[in-house]
């Protein structure tokens, strides 16, 4: 089952290239990157364009997170989309985890988890967001 990783992206070049090695990285295959970037100004365009041939770039005027997100989905072929922001990362099993959750209960139509904090270093800060587990069902 092909899954693809939509990164959505504006001015966020000093993350950007976190965010795709950590969409590289996962242990699960296959899998494809679209990468938006949302009419940034920064140095985000030629951060996306290092990445050639190993991601899908999508570069476009900016108009907002949620004409990012559709756009990338435009894009992707996945059968299941993982929508990650260009400030956040994703441990490396986090898509071979998540795809077991949909494998195992054929009702389940959404996963999300809860976000560690980390810092600049990317060591956790202990700080998560929400604070509490989202409750299940």
């Amino acid at each position: 089952m092909l899954v693809s990783i939509i990164i959505d992206n504006y001015n966020y070049g000093k993350f950007l290239g976190d965010a795709i090695d950590s969409a590289l990285a996962q242990t699960y295959f296959p899998i494809e990157i679209v990468v938006v970037d949302d009419g940034s100004t920064d140095n985000s365009r030629e951060i996306i364009n290092n990445y050639e041939k190993k991601v899908i770039p999508v570069f476009k005027n900016n108009g907002g997170q949620a004409a990012a997100f559709n756009a990338g989905f435009e894009k992707s072929k996945g059968e299941l989309i993982f929508f990650l922001d260009s400030d956040d990362i994703l441990f490396p099993k986090a898509v071979e985890n998540a795809i077991q959750l949909f494998l195992s209960d054929i009702q389940i139509t959404k996963v999300q988890w809860p976000l560690w904090i980390i810092d600049e270093k990317g060591q956790k800060t202990g700080e998560m967001k929400p604070s509490r587990i989202p409750p299940q069902g």
